[in-house]
């Protein structure tokens, strides 16, 4: 019941074992095969290329040439991990759950404690109190109780999964890059032609900043159309990325994104720039007046 290719990796064959052909041990492991579409690679090369395309003009139109960016490997090019992306979108929707379903136990339903009836005499069953279960108006058993739904996942876990929602949108193609979000007119007449040109009837866009003022308009345009969502960087998460179809970048996000997902999750107060320490400086000071 042992195959040669069980073997063929591994030690010696044990001594109770015996096997039918003997030149299995001699051939080569199968070659893995090529991956499939859809399916992300880890990347070799430190990063990725891809390309900007100004909003509103079709990709492949003659009027101007597409930059290129360069993407960072370690959050556009980690490999698919299903099982990172299913546990991460259970603890999203996990933490969005009320848990305030509740049913009355027989402590809490009103009625009476007296035996309603003696035990033995009237032909009926016995019984103790009004609440049971099995009455009408009597109490829920094994009923709802209100909770928290939501469970721990760690910092590295969660990042890890964002990282590799963002590389299979990569890798599948459905990532694009555009220099702004600015729009000259805030109708969504205007805004959906575009979208139209574009292909992108469900996508998700992510800004760095919700409150940049050249992007109102975009943001008014959209605003009532089915499918397309606004999002800051600071909010992008598995289960929105994973529900549109398209993903689309400004480069101040994909600048925002690499910061946010490369730097260290955890960092000793003398280890941090001066930066850092002016903003927690500012925060403090705003807090205290």
């Amino acid at each position: 019941g042992v195959s040669g290719r069980a073997l063929s990796s591994g030690g010696p064959v044990p001594q109770n074992v015996k096997l039918a052909d003997a030149s299995l041990l001699d051939e080569e492991p199968p070659a893995v095969d090529a991956p499939v579409a859809g399916r992300a690679v880890a990347a070799e090369e430190p990063y990725l290329d891809s390309v900007v395309l100004p909003f509103g003009q079709a990709a492949g139109a003659e009027e101007s040439s597409p930059d290129s960016l360069k993407l960072n490997s370690k959050v556009f090019g980690r490999p698919l991990r299903i099982d990172v992306l299913h546990n991460v979108v259970r603890w999203q929707l996990a933490g969005r759950r009320q848990g305030t379903a509740s049913t009355k136990r027989i402590s809490e339903v009103s009625g009476s404690g007296r035996k309603p009836h003696p035990q033995k005499g009237s032909g009926r069953a016995r019984a103790g109190h009004k609440r049971p279960p099995h009455w009408r108006g009597g109490a829920k058993a094994h009923g709802p109780e209100p909770r928290d739904w939501s469970f721990k996942l760690n910092k590295k876990y969660r990042r890890l999964g964002l990282c590799t929602a963002l590389s299979q949108k990569f890798f599948e193609g459905n990532l694009h890059v555009v220099n702004s979000l600015s729009l000259d007119s805030h109708r969504t007449r205007d805004a959906y032609e575009q979208m139209g040109k574009l292909g992108w009837s469900n996508a998700l866009f992510l800004e760095p900043d919700s409150t940049d003022p050249n992007h109102d308009n975009f943001r008014t345009a959209v605003r009532n159309m089915a499918k397309i969502h606004v999002l800051p960087t600071i909010g992008a998460n598995v289960y929105d990325i994973l529900k549109s179809e398209k993903l689309v970048l400004t480069v101040a996000a994909v600048q925002a994104l690499e910061d946010r997902l490369t730097r260290p999750l955890t960092r000793k107060y003398w280890e941090r720039n001066e930066v850092d320490r002016e903003e927690e400086a500012n925060v403090d000071g705003d807090l205290e007046r």
